[in-house]
């Protein structure tokens, strides 16, 4: 099969996923050489692989996982996923809010385009987020109604 694209080395020394292997690299004591050394490991240890990836990415929870996957005898399918964490989304997505850039930008395929700015998705978010509780949504739903 003939290669239609290959990363230049500026963009190949300053991806995320080279970030990430250095990371493991020097967290972890993994020396992964390339992306297939990062893919065979990632599909030989599932919990390894993803909780690593969870310190990596800084995603901050308001209690901590007690396992990273809780999966059952067969199958991927009913997998529990960092149980007992609990992470606020919205926290996530407004971490790194940046007043002198858009929060959002979408150009549809006719042309039309528009900007939110963080202000204004604090806004929707605040009035979704209400919205939401009036109509019972709480902790626990989800996972209630995945069974």
């Amino acid at each position: 099969m003939r290669e239609l694209w290959k990363p230049g080395k500026d963009l190949l020394e300053h991806s995320g996923l080279t970030r990430y292997m250095q990371w493991l690299a020097r967290e972890k004591g993994l020396d992964l050489h390339d992306y297939d050394d990062l893919w065979n490991w990632s599909v030989k240890d599932l919990p390894a692989f993803w909780g690593s990836f969870f310190a990596f990415a800084g995603i901050r929870t308001h209690s901590p996982y007690t396992h990273v996957m809780q999966k059952p005898a067969m199958g991927m399918i009913g997998t529990s996923w960092f149980t007992g964490a609990t992470v606020n989304y919205a926290e996530h997505v407004f971490a790194n809010a940046d007043s002198a850039h858009p929060a959002i930008l979408f150009r549809a395929e006719n042309g039309t385009q528009e900007e939110i700015s963080w202000a204004e998705l604090r806004d929707r978010t605040a009035r979704l987020a209400h919205w939401l509780r009036g109509q019972g949504t709480g902790l626990g739903l989800f996972e209630e109604a995945m069974y």
